[in-house]
């Protein structure tokens, strides 16, 4: 960040906003619907094997990455994260705030 010799205009320079890794918990997440055919519920009806959701978890984790990569995420957390600067700034008694974010090729991913 630089200031103005005088404190009224300030230049804050970030790095730009990526999207994080996307992991799942399986311990605090749930399948609340199963479209199964009927030799699977009779196999679980005979069978003492509880259903493994890992496979589906994976998938789920890939699609979450893709929809937010498709989406404005970035765009809104640079908006989002300037206004609160700005706000902040100016409570500070800095009259011009000016925000940039770094443009990198890992901003994509």
């Amino acid at each position: 960040m630089s200031l103005s010799a005088d404190g009224t205009t300030a230049t804050i320079e970030l790095p730009a906003p990526r999207l994080g890794e996307v992991r799942i918990d399986p311990q605090e997440s749930r399948v609340l619907d199963r479209d199964r055919g009927l030799v699977d519920r009779i196999g679980d009806a005979v069978g003492d094997d509880p259903v493994d959701d890992s496979a589906l978890y994976a998938v789920t984790e890939d699609r979450l990455t893709a929809a937010a990569a498709a989406s404005d995420l970035r765009e809104r957390a640079e908006t989002n994260t300037r206004a609160m600067l700005t706000g902040l700034a100016r409570s500070l008694g800095v009259d011009e705030v000016e925000v940039r974010f770094e443009d990198t090729a890992d901003s994509a991913g």
